[in-house]
């Protein structure tokens, strides 16, 4: 069974994971009010599919996240970056809640919003693998059972993105909604984000990795090290996670 501190180390890190989750797919849930607020136009199916065209640039920046992160784990710790992807995601989630609309700033409305999307995506795509990595090396024994934890709690970041819509429009009605209430679920985020940061930062690095540190068997330039020796399983991995991915985004 497992041990009450790594009962612990789990219930916390899928928290953050369940929190960034929310926080990436809480822009589809608000995508009909952001359509109206940041890509006006005479026809609202175009507006729509230009809001849904900024949301999936966020995925474009997820492997970029995965590989800095990735090595900036390797080579420095896993602690720091792990604090710093729920961070960089809790102010790029509560600084989309605070900008201008199309109508105050014009095009630099769909700008600052498509930035602020991939600086989503880079996060949340360091946050993933580094969430695995840290409880993988933190556990030793059900690895199985750990991992499959995390995800439930990914998972969960969408059912309380849909709780948190559904509340809100139930509470504020679709007018105000459309006004300004559509900020309050990337404000609601943003708070989370940086409270699961201010836990981060009293993690532990795991004790795999101290061994590591202490034996100095760090590579300098752990992606170099990646991308050298290991295509075959990198190819592995991208034709096996792809099909997941789609599926799962074509349900959303």
């Amino acid at each position: 069974m497992l041990r009450k501190n790594e009962i612990t180390l789990i219930w916390i890190t899928s928290l953050g994971g369940l929190l960034e989750f929310y926080d990436f797919i809480i822009y589809a849930l608000m995508a009909g009010y952001l359509s109206e607020q940041f890509f006006p136009g005479h026809d609202a199916n175009t507006s729509l599919l230009a809001t849904f065209a900024t949301f999936s640039v966020g995925y474009f920046s997820r492997p970029l996240g995965g590989l800095l992160f990735g090595h900036l784990g390797d080579r420095y710790g896993r602690k720091k970056t792990f604090a710093a992807t729920v961070l960089i995601m809790a102010l790029s989630t509560a600084l989309i809640g605070c900008l201008p609309t199309y109508h105050q700033i014009g095009i630099w409305a769909p700008i600052l919003i498509t930035i602020l999307r991939l600086i989503q995506g880079f996060s949340i795509g360091g946050e993933i693998p580094g969430a695995i990595t840290y409880l993988s090396e933190s556990t030793e024994k059900h690895q199985g059972l750990v991992i499959s934890l995390l995800f439930t709690a990914l998972v969960n970041g969408f059912v309380l993105g849909s709780m948190v819509h559904s509340f809100l429009i139930e509470w504020l009605g679709t007018d105000t909604m459309e006004e300004w209430g559509w900020r309050l679920p990337f404000w609601f985020g943003g708070i989370l984000g940086l409270f699961s940061y201010l836990v981060r930062k009293h993690f532990q690095e795991p004790p795999l990795f101290v061994e590591l540190n202490q034996s100095r068997q760090r590579q300098q330039i752990p992606l170099l090290i990646l991308l050298k020796s290991y295509k075959a399983s990198i190819m592995t991995a991208i034709l096996l996670i792809v099909p997941v991915a789609v599926g799962k985004q074509s349900e959303v």
